[in-house]
């Protein structure tokens, strides 16, 4: 099929914006998803999740955690509040850990870890680890 040259052009030009957008957007998730995962919240959580016994034996060796779900409705940030949404995966099982934190606005410390509740697909269930 011939297209004539302003044709070509506007193609070439379309296809270019597509390129620079996803690469864009895909750039913009990765920073953000580093910005949550590099929070102490984040990482005590994850201590946490993979020193917990019963997830180990529920999830099974090796077990992996995927990191932030940027994408999930639920997690939340806020100057005094942070809800997190993390996957993690075994060899026998996978789930999904959530894990609320809150930090005083008066004062100028961390953020303090309010719950931890990590849900099963196999068996399915939800368990409060903290």
């Amino acid at each position: 099929m011939k297209f004539d040259p302003l044709t070509r052009k506007l193609m070439q030009l379309a296809g270019m914006g597509a390129i620079v957008t996803v690469s864009f957007g895909t750039i913009t998730r990765r920073k953000v998803k580093k910005t949550f995962e590099d929070m102490p919240i984040y990482k005590e959580s994850v201590e946490i999740l993979l020193a917990n016994p019963h997830i180990q034996s529920y999830l099974g060796e090796p077990l992996r955690v995927f990191g932030v779900e940027i994408g999930d409705k639920s997690m939340v940030s806020s100057e005094d509040f942070c809800r997190l949404v993390v996957k993690a995966k075994g060899s026998k099982s996978q789930g999904v850990m959530y894990v609320e934190a809150e930090k005083s606005a008066e004062e100028d410390t961390k953020a303090v870890i309010k719950s931890i509740e990590f849900e099963l697909e196999k068996p399915r269930g939800r368990m409060k680890l903290q």
